[in-house]
């Protein structure tokens, strides 16, 4: 998960270049990406969604917002920090046991 990059879609060269411009997975991370899907049981475009989009509900109606590329940095080590995270307990479990 940590080899996933990131790069901003649209121009830029525009102001406010790696704070407004929307994120996308670069070509080069996605077989990274579809590795640890892959590895992790997880439908590779659901990920590329979660990572990529937020959700918000606005008066009983959900809108898709794109993510710049900090915030999909943020989500992609928030999912990587998770998955160690239970893969640390399911471990700890199994040894215990």
């Amino acid at each position: 998960l940590g080899n996933i990059e990131f790069e901003e879609t649209g121009d830029p060269d525009g102001e406010g270049a790696g704070e407004s411009e929307n994120a996308r997975i670069t070509d080069a991370s996605l077989p990274s990406l579809n590795k640890a899907c892959a590895l992790l049981g997880l439908n590779e475009d659901e990920v590329k969604e979660a990572i990529l989009t937020k959700l918000l509900s606005v008066g009983g109606k959900t809108i898709h917002k794109p993510q710049n590329v900090a915030q999909a940095q943020d989500k992609r080590d928030a999912l990587a920090k998770m998955a160690y995270s239970s893969l640390f307990v399911w471990l700890v479990g199994r040894i215990n046991s």
